[in-house]
């Protein structure tokens, strides 16, 4: 999927040099989500030397989230690569140049100069580093700032023109507007011992014993994620188990249906509808914390997450308005979207705005376990294997059942012990007896 060009993304280039014949253009690594910080490049499509067009893509890049082309920004010559294959760049970072004929026409019309040059995208005018205000993150009146960066600062209620930028060039950064808002000389200071401590204590000595492999991108997202989330969330996790024969007899008897129509019915299709009826009953299980505000927003929208294991880590896509969608529907969507999830084609609407998730172990042989919060949800199912035990029946005589292991997270600072286990208990019956599922619409 090509990335998408939007309004200041010609922030992303400069000119760095040229003559009256041909200029030399930056490329840089676009911002291509929200979150995203950087990119490992993959494969560049193109060689230098090669002709390019504006809009072509040229390099192959993966994030935390999925894998996606960038294209050229303007049409030229490749003239050179900084980044080579196989780096990760930041964003915003100078990944290839891209020698430009001045005298062919482009979205925006280059001017050679062999000094840095400012571009002002809303007007398209181009600016001398000569006319920078004393602010160096101001050129001509205008914020040197991605759009997202932009947004950020209205959704802080920050005045963007007050803040000095550190990045490159001068370009105003997300971490520039918490700084401003927030961290004062001392903290920064508590902080930075804070951090030179962490890394004294974990410390690992160089030994021949010992290997070492950089984290890749996907890797170091979840981790940042997951400390997140056990950072801000208050973790309690609850286990409990469910006899699910008719369950079992359910899926026997409508899978070669499903089939016939291409779906691959799985009992993970009947835990989604499950859990879907249950935060019905239950909201507070489908809402979130805003801390700022020390507000909890109840969503009326059921956007179920489905964990999805890969060779590159953990993705967790969502199934948009599950609530509208029928068992069969459910159990389409999980396959396309684990599809998709294990060849890096995931969009990155894909994966946002997701409300409670489901996260299954049972596949690989687990039963119950402690799974953490996808923040900032504040609820999480776990579906552990079906395995054959002895029961008590009613008559109090013994028989064999089948088994469902069942696990469940919450954040303990809006959702209650008590209401976790009678949603717990809800989603027990709904397994129990799936028809149940058929009244709920």
């Amino acid at each position: 999927m090509a990335y998408e060009e939007k309004p200041g993304n010609r922030d992303l280039m400069e000119i760095k040099e040229g003559t009256s014949e041909s200029s030399t253009f930056i490329v840089r690594l676009p911002k291509v989500g929200e979150g995203i910080t950087e990119g490992k490049l993959v494969t560049w499509l193109v060689s230098v030397g090669d002709a390019v067009t504006e809009d072509e893509a040229i390099v192959e890049v993966q994030n935390d989230k999925l894998l996606q082309e960038v294209p050229s920004p303007v049409t030229g010559v490749l003239s050179k690569i900084l980044v080579e294959a196989g780096n990760t760049a930041q964003v915003d970072e100078a990944i290839a140049e891209i020698k430009i004929n001045n005298h062919v026409s482009s979205k925006e019309e280059p001017v050679a100069s062999k000094e840095e040059v400012a571009l002002d995208t809303k007007k398209g005018k181009q600016v001398q580093p000569s006319k920078l205000q004393s602010n160096q993150s101001v050129v001509a009146g205008r914020v040197l700032a991605m759009p997202s960066v932009r947004q950020y600062a209205r959704d802080k209620g920050v005045e963007i023109s007050d803040i000095t930028g550190s990045g490159k060039h001068g370009h105003i950064t997300i971490e520039d507007i918490d700084a401003f808002i927030a961290v004062s000389v001392k903290e920064t200071k508590k902080i930075s011992t804070t951090k030179q401590t962490t890394q004294e204590v974990y410390a690992i000595a160089e030994t021949t014993d010992t290997t070492r492999e950089k984290m890749s991108v996907t890797r170091r997202a979840i981790s940042k994620a997951m400390i997140n989330s056990q950072r801000h969330a208050s973790h309690v996790s609850i286990f409990d188990e469910v006899e699910v024969s008719r369950l079992i007899a359910h899926r026997n008897r409508f899978k070669e249906v499903a089939a016939d129509q291409d779906i691959k019915l799985t009992y993970l299709a009947y835990m989604s509808k499950a859990v879907i009826a249950v935060l019905r009953k239950y909201p507070i299980l489908n809402a979130s914390v805003d801390e700022a505000s020390d507000e909890i927003v109840y969503k009326k929208y059921f956007n179920l997450g489905i964990a999805v294991d890969t060779q590159r880590g953990l993705y967790v896509p969502n199934i948009k308005n599950a609530d509208r969608k029928g068992i069969f529907t459910i159990a389409k969507e999980i396959v396309e979207l684990a599809n998709k999830a294990h060849e890096g084609t995931l969009e990155p609407d894909e994966m946002k705005n997701g409300s409670t998730t489901i996260t299954s172990i049972g596949p690989i042989g687990g039963k119950w376990f402690t799974p953490i919060i996808n923040f900032p949800e504040v609820a999480i199912f776990g579906m552990g294997r079906i395995e054959k035990k002895p029961i008590v029946l009613e008559d109090d005589m013994l028989a064999v059942g089948s088994i469902l292991h069942l696990s469940m997270s919450f954040d303990h600072r809006i959702v209650d012990g008590a209401v976790a286990q009678n949603a717990m208990n809800e989603l027990k019956r709904f397994m129990e007896d799936p028809e149940l599922l058929l009244m709920e619409g």
